[in-house]
């Protein structure tokens, strides 16, 4: 019987041996690297800790093993990033914005037009006129839209005068007799301008 109770103890002996081994230093307290900052996790990673060891992971928007993670370009791809109009990679994530004359939605993707006649009527002197992306100012029965396309112009039977303070000149106003209207000048320093 001896020998029986031997070969018992003995294999109780080496399953202990063979617990602790897989079970690592039972008794001893883990090391978070993680917390201790003794990982190599890259700046663009997250470290998550485990028993006797830790991981490395990429936060979203990078891509890599976690020692190394690279930013993705998420407007790289078919789909724009699911921005309509454009897409603008930042790192570790994207943002879309719209053209001029219309606003980024509330989905954050999609793009509205803005109605700029809503706003103070445009900037138009009479009349705005919504359109896609854009406006444009108009003028009433017997006014013309003016070079600066926002002011209109009292339009006569013996055509523009000078007299009229609607004459549209910013500096000095010429008459332009023949032609029936005005023609514009500028004082001495000035240019005029194409508008």
């Amino acid at each position: 019987m001896g020998s029986a109770a031997f070969s018992r103890d003995v294999c109780l002996l080496l399953l202990l041996i063979n617990t602790r081994r897989l079970m690592g230093n039972v008794g001893h307290a883990d090391v978070d690297e993680c917390a201790e900052g003794s990982d190599d996790c890259h700046i663009d990673a997250l470290c998550q800790n485990t028993p006797a060891s830790f991981n490395c992971i990429c936060k979203p928007g990078y891509s890599g093993d976690g020692q190394q993670c690279d930013d993705v370009d998420e407007c790289g791809n078919d789909y724009n990033g699911g921005c309509v109009h454009e897409c603008i990679n930042i790192p570790g994530n994207y943002r879309c914005t719209c053209y001029d004359g219309f606003m980024l939605a509330h989905d954050g993707h999609n793009c509205l037009d803005v109605d700029e006649c809503s706003d103070n009527n445009g900037g138009c002197q009479q009349v705005c006129v919504n359109t896609m992306g854009s406006y444009e100012c108009q003028c009433t029965e017997g006014f013309f839209l003016s070079d600066n396309q926002h002011t209109c112009i009292h339009r006569s039977d013996d055509g523009m005068n000078c007299m009229n303070k609607d004459h549209g000149c910013a500096h000095i106003c010429r008459e332009a007799p023949g032609k029936g209207g005005v023609s514009c000048e500028c004082r001495p320093g000035f240019e005029l301008a194409k508008n």
